[in-house]
């Protein structure tokens, strides 16, 4: 049996929890399954302990270095800091569940626990790698991870946090990911099905693929531009969809403008005008709305909505008519006259005769 001890102290990362950890397993199977589609992740529940593995992986010792990741370069994974596992380990043993890893592939059995290291004067997370060829009744799969203890309690919390282990709900699928549109799920942020954050001003939920949002080490935190930046690019191709989140000022497509291609842009106009009329003029201030021309219909909306009907291609600026002239005015009350009163031929005559005079001194 070989030993390998981490420089990991026991109360490393307090603030995770069973759930945090049992998450990064899912994320190292599933970036193993995202690496190599046949290598299919495995994961099994049996009298309260969780299976979770895959079909055609294995792991090394150097894979005990903390920071040797071989994601780090691979867009289409979550994990690339080289410690996931590892953390993981840590906190289940912490929290009171024991952690066996078959690696089948290596013909070896990984027993970790926390040992008092003489090395480190502390006690400190370490592996203990033993050759053996009989893995009892592990399910099948080359590298499966067993975690005990895993109550109804502590599993209802996993589910939760956890779309591969929910039945299907109601989706919009993007090429960067899907929209959740089920209301239990309005507000959550997953990267590939695996839950980060709760965003109070999201109006809907948002399952990402890995390569098009960047998250921290603890897969907790999310910058809202670039959630925000993200999702309005999700919504520009859902069309009706998107108009009324844009109607509404919602947070989801508060980057559209920048997003929306002229198509969807007039998209937007025409329903603005068969809603509001052809003189409609979008406004969003106060200044706006006085500053619109005579003749037309100012309608108050938020920014965003606004910027994206402007920049239709279809949209015209609303124009300011000249202000006329002496002579034009006067030319309009004459034909306003000749039209309503009887005016002899002789008396048209001359007025036309005075027209002219006026226009050529003009």
């Amino acid at each position: 049996m070989r030993k390998f001890e981490l420089s990991l102290a026991s109360d490393y990362i307090p603030e995770w929890t069973v759930v945090d950890a049992i998450r990064e397993l899912f994320q190292n199977a599933l970036d193993e399954e995202a690496i190599d589609p046949e290598n299919a992740m495995t994961v099994q529940r049996k009298n309260d302990k969780l299976y979770i593995g895959n079909h055609k992986s294995s792991l090394t010792t150097k894979s005990l270095l903390l920071g040797g990741s071989t994601k780090k370069d691979d867009k289409h994974t979550i994990g690339k800091f080289g410690e996931g596992y590892k953390l993981a380990t840590l906190v289940l043993l912490r929290l009171g569940h024991k952690v066996v890893i078959h690696n089948r592939e290596a013909g070896e059995i990984w027993r970790p626990r926390f040992v008092d290291s003489k090395r480190y004067d502390a006690k400190v997370l370490t592996f203990f790698v033993e050759s053996n060829q009989d893995h009892g009744d592990c399910p099948l799969g080359s590298l499966i991870f067993v975690v005990d203890n895993i109550t109804d309690d502590v599993w209802t919390k996993i589910v939760d946090s956890n779309l591969h282990l929910q039945p299907p709900g109601n989706v919009n699928d993007t090429p960067k990911g899907q929209i959740l549109l089920d209301e239990d799920q309005h507000g959550r942020i997953y990267i590939n099905g695996l839950y980060v954050c709760f965003n109070k001003d999201i109006k809907y939920g948002y399952n990402i693929k890995p390569e098009y949002l960047a998250i921290d080490r603890d897969r907790r935190l999310v910058g809202d531009f670039d959630l925000q930046w993200l999702t309005s690019d999700m919504w520009a191709s859902r069309n009706e969809d998107a108009i009324e989140l844009l109607k509404s000022g919602a947070p989801d497509v508060r980057y559209a403008r920048h997003k929306f291609d002229y198509t969807q842009k007039n998209r937007v106009y025409k329903d603005f005008i068969e809603e509001h009329g052809e003189k409609a003029v979008p406004v969003s201030t106060q200044s706006e709305l006085k500053a619109v021309p005579a003749g037309y219909t100012p309608v108050l909306v938020n920014d965003e909505y606004k910027s994206v009907i402007v920049g239709a291609s279809d949209y015209e600026e609303p124009t300011i008519a000249e202000e006329a002239t002496a002579l034009e005015k006067l030319r309009t009350w004459y034909d306003e006259v000749c039209f309503n009163l009887p005016i002899s031929t002789r008396l048209m005559g001359e007025f036309e005769l005075i027209f002219s005079d006026l226009e050529e001194l003009l």
